[in-house]
């Protein structure tokens, strides 16, 4: 019942009986092939609809071109259909326009049917085109916003990288957190499938707006979502909790508070060289367990750079405009930009 779109399903049914009411009322011959046209002209976007919207006319097009020379020559037969196909059939191809054939194949059909080929019986065929087509764009004019359900997934995706990091901070100190990591691992990647197809159709459905934040936002953190992998690894690789675990283990903490701030993390990654610089005046390992769980945090710090310096670009990235549209600055003293 959760994949029932009931949004679609009232455009299919009141674009085809408005389709086939205006074909009727305009006399046209083969007046329901009009509901097939519409049925199959509604899609799930803006983008998708007008896409193929193009690609069936300019098929309709060179349909009707190669019906008027096969039919003709061949006098309607079964090889006159048959060439028409095999043409037909080849050319979509070549020029990617699948998404026309069967449509037009069918009006073509009509034509062939009826043994003749005249101007009148041709604008017939087109017309039943353009009306169906032209319906499946009106009905696709309303499409339902998408930018809720995306934030609502961004706040679930940041909740999921905090937790993560709080985690490993835990783990660090060798206070076993594997099997919370892993639910949360696999949590946030059924997240992230939902919010790809949530993105993608709000991208699609605003085709004349600037919607690049979004899927900008989302393949940052699918980015830093893979890091948060190597880290999970890492952490499993810990012998013991050397002296510098803990300042490790506080500083995943104030990475995880700051996950969600609309910032460049440059305050975050100087924080980070502080410590990296405190640690190099610090003693060698005393063992070579107390150095193999040095070298795994070495590697577990290196992997926290990365992903604040994931962040850092996609905030250099940004537009004015996108800043100005997408993040609301906080009063805080730090002036950071918070979470709208």
């Amino acid at each position: 019942m959760a994949d029932i779109n009931i949004i679609k399903t009232i455009k299919i049914t009141v674009g085809c009986c408005i389709a086939i009411a205006i074909a009727n009322a305009l006399q046209l011959q083969h007046s329901a092939s009009v509901v097939t046209i519409t049925l199959l002209s509604i899609l799930n976007t803006k983008k998708d609809t007008l896409i193929v919207a193009w690609k069936r006319s300019i098929a309709f097009l060179l349909a009707s071109s190669i019906a008027i020379l096969a039919f003709t020559i061949c006098r309607f037969s079964l090889w006159g259909l048959g060439s028409y196909l095999i043409i037909i059939v080849l050319l979509c191809q070549v020029f990617d326009l699948t998404d026309g054939l069967s449509m037009s194949t069918v009006l073509m059909l009509h034509l062939w049917s009826a043994r003749s080929i005249t101007a009148q019986s041709l604008l017939n065929e087109a017309v039943l085109m353009a009306i169906g087509i032209a319906m499946g764009i009106v009905m696709n004019l309303y499409m339902p916003n998408q930018v809720k359900k995306i934030k609502a997934y961004q706040t679930v995706i940041d909740s999921h990288f905090k937790e993560l990091l709080l985690c490993f901070s835990d783990s660090i100190l060798l206070d076993d957190r594997s099997q919370r990591i892993q639910q949360e691992l696999e949590s946030l990647s059924l997240v992230f499938r939902k919010s790809i197809q949530a993105t993608d159709l709000h991208v699609n459905n605003h085709l004349f707006s600037n919607t690049g934040y979004y899927a900008q936002y989302l393949q940052m953190r699918l980015k830093q979502y893979e890091v948060l992998r190597m880290i999970a690894s890492n952490t499993r690789r810990i012998p013991c909790a050397p002296p510098q675990s803990a300042d490790i283990a506080r500083y995943l903490k104030e990475v995880a508070s700051s996950i969600d701030d609309h910032d460049n993390a440059q305050e975050m990654l100087d924080k980070l060289q502080q410590m990296r610089l405190r640690f190099r005046l610090e003693p060698l390992p005393k063992n070579r367990k107390e150095f193999e769980a040095r070298a795994v945090l070495y590697e577990i710090v290196n992997d926290v750079q990365h992903l604040l310096r994931l962040k850092q670009e996609f905030a250099q990235d940004l537009s004015p405009y996108q800043i100005r549209t997408f993040w609301r600055r906080s009063k805080n003293p730090r002036g950071k930009k918070k979470t709208a």
